[in-house]
């Protein structure tokens, strides 16, 4: 005969929730609503950047009796930053990575919203260069169209 046992009730998961959004230092816990229903967490406020809500949403995911994660934060960053300033900051934390050659990489930014395209040789180089846009502040989206092909 199976038991059951039961899992965090949905408050209990909220608080954990709070817990570890309270410990985040990049991220301000008075700024982002949490719903449980069920064990499904809904997400919901406003974050200084694109970075912090994929970070918000990853960490919450592994509460214990979390089920699910609707994502519904908004990026707004602190300041008023021109999109050529973005990409340039872009550009610059790429080509400081050995894994991307910045050549072959075109960045292009629209109110903040970045697109990546190009072909790069590896996974590990579209992911550097999908981080280093994303971890770049006034981003609000980073869309990666990056093409991997090997150069042989």
């Amino acid at each position: 005969m199976e038991r059951f046992i039961p899992g965090p009730s949905d408050d209990e998961i909220r608080l954990n929730i709070e817990r570890v959004l309270d410990h985040l230092t990049d991220i301000n816990p008075k700024e982002v609503n949490v719903i449980v229903d069920t064990g499904w967490v809904t997400l919901m406020g406003s974050l200084t950047s694109f970075y912090t809500k994929i970070r918000s949403e990853d960490m919450v995911s592994l509460v214990p009796g979390a089920v699910g994660v609707t994502n519904r934060l908004s990026v707004a960053p602190t300041e008023d930053i021109l999109d050529e300033t973005i990409g340039d900051e872009i550009t610059a934390a790429m080509d400081r990575n050995a894994n991307v050659d910045v050549n072959s990489i075109h960045v292009e930014v629209d109110k903040g919203r970045v697109v990546l395209s190009g072909e790069v040789p590896s996974w590990n180089a579209s992911r550097a260069a999908y981080e280093s846009a994303l971890n770049t502040t006034g981003v609000n989206n980073v869309e990666n169209n990056l093409i991997v092909r090997s150069f042989v």
